[in-house]
C-alpha cells in the first residue's frame, strides 16, 4: 500500500508513514466498529438491530463475519479468523465473544437499549 501513498518520499519514508498511520489508536477496530454501526443505522435506530453472521474459509482459514443490514445488503463490522485446531473451548463461544466485544456494545452505545437475546 505504501507504493501507491501519492507524496514524493522514498519508499522507505512511505512504509514508515503508513505504518505509524495504522498504528493510530483512532483506527483500532473497537473503535471504529460503534462509528460505523451509527453510520449504518442512524443515531436512534427503531426497534431490534438484525445482525448477521456469516462463517467462510479462507485457503484454510476459517472467518467468522457479523454485519449489519443497510440498503437490502450486509455491512461487514467485524470479524474473526480462527482454526480449527486452535479453538480452545467451541466455536459458538467464538461466535458469541465476537458478537459481545463488538456489535452488541456498538449497537447498546446506539441506542442506549438492550441487545437482542441469544
Amino acid at each position: 500500500m505504501s507504493v501507491a501513498l501519492p507524496v514524493d518520499q522514498t519508499e522507505k519514508a512511505r512504509a514508515k508513514r503508513l505504518a505509524r498511520l495504522l498504528r493510530h489508536p483512532a483506527l483500532d477496530g473497537t473503535v471504529l466498529t460503534p462509528l460505523l454501526v451509527r453510520l449504518a443505522l442512524g443515531d436512534r435506530p427503531a426497534g431490534w438491530i438484525p445482525i448477521v453472521v456469516d462463517q467462510t474459509t479462507i485457503r484454510g482459514t476459517q472467518a467468522l463475519m457479523a454485519g449489519v443490514r443497510v440498503a437490502h445488503r450486509v455491512l461487514p463490522v467485524a470479524f474473526v479468523c480462527f482454526e480449527y485446531a486452535t479453538i480452545r473451548t467451541s466455536q459458538n463461544v467464538l461466535e458469541q465473544s465476537l458478537l459481545q466485544a463488538c456489535l452488541l456494545r456498538a449497537c447498546q452505545r446506539l441506542g442506549g437499549g438492550k441487545a437482542a437475546p441469544h
